[in-house]
């Protein structure tokens, strides 16, 4: 029984210190950011062309891309189903100038399936 509370009490006080250990880690806020800048946009309306091979979508033509002002972003592509599921994708690839790029797809994506498409830009 001495050995049970004698178990209990070196338990109480590890679990006790604990909060102590996370005190002692300091943190310099002016190293964070928080704020609600907004953030632009390079565009916002796209075309899309499918290529398929064996009714599976292999590459998507992205077009209507602006150009100057998207040209040397990261263009990143999610196809999806009808409630908007992912159902896989492409990218990051980057945007040359002329308004359009091909994106492969990573894995192949069941066309019947593929009810639309995301685009994300980052940068140029």
């Amino acid at each position: 029984m001495v050995r049970v509370a004698l178990i209990l009490i070196v338990l109480a006080a590890v679990a006790a210190s604990v909060p102590g250990f996370a005190t002692t880690v300091g943190l310099t806020p002016d190293t964070l950011g928080n704020g609600n800048a907004g953030v632009s946009t390079c565009d916002t309306s796209f075309t899309y062309t499918y290529t398929t091979v064996g009714g599976n979508v292999t590459s998507v033509n992205v077009g209507g891309i602006a150009d100057p002002t998207c040209t040397g972003g990261s263009l990143q592509l999610t196809l999806t189903n009808g409630a908007g599921a992912s159902l896989g994708g492409g990218g990051p690839v980057t945007i040359p100038a002329g308004g359009s790029v091909a994106v492969p797809t990573s894995t192949p994506v069941d066309g019947e399936l593929v009810a639309g498409a995301r685009v994300a830009i980052v940068g140029p």
